[in-house]
């Protein structure tokens, strides 16, 4: 079972601890194990500021809430369902008694999960613009650099070398670019 917890972060980069939830009743003995797991996307209560949405673009439905609660759930529309139309998100709340409030925090859990696409989205563009990115292990270099005893750059995909690495450092790089290519023009033909 998946839920939600809104809360007001106290610092717009960061999150508080949250204790663990819990994964056993008190009243349960630790004789023999059990396991579960329960997954909390903690979304930022902050989200109502960061994503604009049109009015025209929600669609909203009321319906029993049903469960306990005597006569208010049964007889009352307190339960809201909104839908996102351009992207077909659906949001359902019962958690309050009033049909405004579930209305509030139906719209601040939408506008929560609309700031985590428009997230993802920006991460994927980032992707797309950046291309892989090459961990920094052994091997993974581009170019090696020795600046004592003597000073040389090899450049190790094309196996040009240069002896002036102050230039190469400030930011010479023509001679290796053009190696380069080279390398990249006979490989294809």
């Amino acid at each position: 079972m998946e839920q939600q917890v809104l809360h007001p972060p106290t610092h717009p980069s960061s999150h508080p601890p949250h204790p663990p939830p819990a994964t056993q009743p008190a009243s349960q003995t630790a004789s023999y194990p059990r396991t579960k797991e329960q997954v909390v996307p903690v979304l930022p209560d902050d989200a109502a500021s960061a994503v604009d949405i049109d009015a025209k673009d929600l669609t909203w439905d009321t319906f029993r809430s049903g469960g306990k609660g005597g006569q208010n759930v049964n007889k009352l529309e307190t339960g809201v369902r909104v839908t996102h139309a351009p992207t077909g998100i659906a949001v359902r709340c019962t958690e309050e008694r009033s049909q405004l409030s579930n209305r509030n925090k139906a719209l601040l859990q939408l506008k929560a999960k609309l700031m985590l696409i428009k997230e993802q989205q920006r991460v994927q563009e980032l992707r797309e613009i950046r291309g892989d990115l090459v961990s920094a292990q052994w091997g993974a270099q581009v170019r090696n650099y020795v600046l004592q005893p003597y000073t040389m750059v090899k450049d190790v995909r094309s196996g040009h070398e240069r002896g002036d690495a102050d230039r190469v450092l400030d930011g010479d790089l023509d001679s290796h670019v053009d190696a380069l290519l080279r390398m990249e023009t006979k490989t294809k033909s």
